[in-house]
């Protein structure tokens, strides 16, 4: 529960610098898209790409300013490294996004087909879950498995604790 409050209010201050942050960002990832679909041959001009990743970017690090148990290091640790791979990962979606829809389009798709509307979800979808993933890689370890574990020497609570039989001291 304490997690979720401090959650909440790290996701209530980061909101807003997220939104405000947002137009920039988005232009930013479409110069360096073009960039590097224009080294894969596809030529085209994005004046902003529209994805939600400052907002996503916002609850990785509202997650991670959440988790601190005992000190912020491990936290810190976390967004250092999460904000760079969220960001990777957010342009590698839209250049690979872009590149197959064009593909796509060469080959006679309409913008309505099944391929192009997968596409665009894939766009708005891989975000997302990148973000909780990536928590769960760098810091989930450190949140889940104590609120998992009991205080009967590590094993789990409940019928499954029972089951188990325990080791005698030699």
């Amino acid at each position: 529960m304490k997690w979720l409050m401090r959650f909440a209010v790290a996701t209530a201050v980061l909101t807003p610098m997220a939104i405000w942050v947002g137009p920039a960002y988005r232009r930013a990832l479409a110069g360096i898209a073009q960039e590097m679909l224009g080294g894969l041959g596809v030529s085209l001009h994005l004046r902003e790409v529209r994805v939600q990743q400052p907002l996503q970017i916002a609850i990785f690090v509202a997650m991670c300013l959440a988790s601190v148990r005992r000190t912020p290091r491990p936290a810190l640790r976390a967004i250092a490294i999460g904000i760079p791979l969220l960001a990777a990962i957010g342009l590698l979606t839209v250049v690979i996004v872009v590149w197959a829809a064009r593909l796509l389009e060469s080959h006679g798709a309409a913008p309505y087909d099944a391929g192009p509307r997968l596409m665009a979800s894939a766009l708005d979808t891989a975000p997302w879950i990148a973000a909780p993933l990536l928590w769960l890689v760098l810091l989930g370890d450190r949140e889940i498995k104590p609120s998992l574990m009991s205080q009967d020497g590590g094993q789990t609570s409940g019928a499954t604790s029972r089951a188990l039989p325990r080791r005698r001291a030699r």
